[in-house]
């Protein structure tokens, strides 16, 4: 009697998860064996959490500017709650939470996306009408901002100050493949921001006081 043949069914290769070497891929799916689920995604649509860890983009923010008033003029602007929320560009909400510490909510437009970033701001090494350093961590759906930025006041004349910043800024996520030169373009354009908002404030101060 002659057996019957059956059709020898080819086992389908498995499909490598893109972004991640396979090695990485093994561990993960030991770990976390829920993070391996469609492997036709891109890895950030599986796992944006994780792919924020994996993917960033540092870069150095620097500028300054001289404004007419005094240090201890600009230092009482900065240290107001509320003006401080004008003048940092993109903050819809800025809330005192403790000493030198803040919640906050940003909505800032990066070329063709619109996002909103909420997060704490605070407020480290403060020298009375002399300067202090920032510490900024801002999460969005897009990505995570984390800076650490010294601000500084130096009197140049009797009625003008420089103000100065100079800091590290890491983006993660999608937010840190935009590319520099749209990075470069939007950190330049709330530089400018920055100041002009400093300089209304300023302005405002003289007519009520």
């Amino acid at each position: 009697m002659v057996g019957k043949k059956f059709p020898v069914r080819k086992q389908k290769r498995k499909k490598r998860l893109p972004g991640f070497p396979d090695k990485i891929k093994k561990f993960f799916g030991k770990v976390f064996p829920n993070l391996i689920g469609n492997l036709h995604q891109p890895a950030w649509q599986m796992h944006p959490g994780l792919f924020n860890y994996l993917y960033f983009y540092c870069m150095q923010l620097t500028g300054k500017q001289a404004v007419n008033a005094v240090p201890s003029k600009v230092w009482e602007i900065l240290m107001d709650t509320d003006a401080l929320a004008r003048i940092v560009p993109g903050i819809s909400r800025l809330e005192k939470i403790g000493e030198n510490q803040y919640k906050s909510t940003l909505a800032i437009k990066l070329g063709p996306v619109n996002s909103s970033f909420t997060g704490d701001l605070q407020m480290e090494d403060i020298s009375i009408e002399k300067g202090f350093t920032l510490k900024v961590q801002q999460n969005s759906k897009i990505g995570n901002v984390n800076a650490t930025i010294k601000i500084s006041l130096q009197p140049v004349s009797d009625y003008q100050t420089e103000v100065a910043f100079n800091g590290d800024v890491k983006l993660s996520g999608m937010l840190a493949g935009m590319g520099q030169r749209l990075i470069g373009g939007v950190s330049n354009t709330l530089t400018k921001q920055f100041f002009a908002n400093l300089e209304e404030e300023l302005e405002k101060s003289k007519t009520t006081s």
